[in-house]
């Protein structure tokens, strides 16, 4: 598994990720490497992000094949292409996923779009998240490991009260990467090596 953080303010949008890749099932894991890319700017406004167990010949960035160039990709083009991707592929994916869409708009917002796949009732939702102003100028998105997954809630509030007590970008992702590293004493899918990437 993984865990992804998606920040979104008024001028800027960040997912934090641990970096370790294991196979195997949550009974015993295999660590194959510990700092694997899981987070990948697209282009100048998108960021995508994908958790779960994927099969040895996919990739995070899979929903992405049909396009030839990743240049001409919106947050909406790249929102449609996960969930035709997931339901294409619902024979495969025998286990929960979630992918998230960080984006800039033309405008200058700042936005997340959060697509979850349940594999045992092959739901998918999708959320979009973005600072509601002028009562709260962040949002937030977690993809959590299973066994973390229903403290979604309680690590929403870690990372609000990082946001709060942070007066630079650069601090809040320290205090965001801190929370990963909590979360990686907890699970042996995830570690403390923080990946970050970020629009503005």
């Amino acid at each position: 598994m993984s865990v992804v953080i998606g920040i979104c303010g008024i001028n800027f949008c960040s997912f934090v990720a641990d970096g370790r890749l294991v196979v195997g099932n949550n009974d015993q894991l295999t660590v194959i490497s510990e700092r694997v890319r899981k987070i990948y700017k697209i282009n100048n406004h998108v960021l995508f992000s994908g958790t779960g167990w994927f099969q040895n010949d996919e990739e995070i960035t899979s929903p992405l094949d049909s396009f030839d160039n990743w240049e001409v990709i919106t947050a909406d083009m790249a929102r449609n292409a996960v969930i035709e991707y997931i339901e294409n592929h619902q024979h495969l994916i025998r286990s929960p996923r979630n992918y998230l869409i960080g984006y800039k708009s033309d405008d200058g917002s700042f936005g997340i779009h959060e697509i979850h796949y349940d594999s045992d009732t092959r739901n998918i939702v999708a959320v979009e998240r973005k600072p509601q102003l002028p009562t709260s100028s962040f949002a937030i998105s977690c993809c959590l490991p299973p066994k973390v997954s229903n403290r979604s809630q309680e690590y929403i509030n870690k990372v609000t009260c990082c946001i709060k007590s942070s007066r630079m970008h650069d601090e809040l992702i320290q205090k965001v990467g801190a929370v990963i590293g909590e979360i990686s004493q907890i699970d042996e899918s995830v570690n403390s090596n923080v990946l970050v990437e970020s629009l503005y």
